[in-house]
């Protein structure tokens, strides 16, 4: 399953995207989705630094390549206030972390990505989770991505 209940993450304390990217890491290793954290940042920042994942609309989807992904995650972190994210400071209050294995990672991770993309882009869908209060409603709006179901 590429969604998990506990890599929802809301209320979080952050400074910074590192902040954010950390404890998205840290949250998928301890759900056995990754080996190695800092391996994983690393490759977090390595992508980061070619191109920032700021979305628009404060979203931030950051993402990098690495054999430390054991099982491909979909990580959702919303701190408790705005952080600038990337050399642009773009203001960022929703970030959708991507895990996908180095062995998968041409296919599955940019369909993941159109997928998610396509739902962000979608106002109704950016509202609801930016509103949502608890881990279960954001799960269960994630949920409809992996299904495939579009929210009307």
């Amino acid at each position: 399953m590429l969604i998990e209940k506990n890599m929802i993450l809301t209320d979080v304390h952050a400074n910074n995207e590192l902040d954010l990217i950390t404890v998205l890491a840290q949250q998928a290793f301890k759900t056995g989705c990754l080996e190695d954290v800092n391996e994983f940042v690393a490759a977090v920042l390595r992508r980061e630094k070619e191109f920032s994942t700021a979305f628009g609309y404060g979203v931030a989807i950051p993402h990098g390549e690495t054999d430390a992904v054991k099982s491909s995650f979909l990580g959702f972190c919303k701190p408790l206030q705005e952080i600038l994210w990337g050399p642009e400071k773009t203001p960022v209050s929703m970030v959708f972390m991507i895990g996908v294995p180095k062995s998968q990672k041409s296919t599955l991770h940019l369909k993941i990505l159109a997928d998610l993309s396509r739902h962000l882009l979608d106002s109704e869908f950016r509202d609801k989770i930016s509103k949502s209060k608890s881990s279960s409603d954001i799960y269960n709006l994630l949920s409809l991505i992996e299904k495939g179901i579009k929210i009307p």
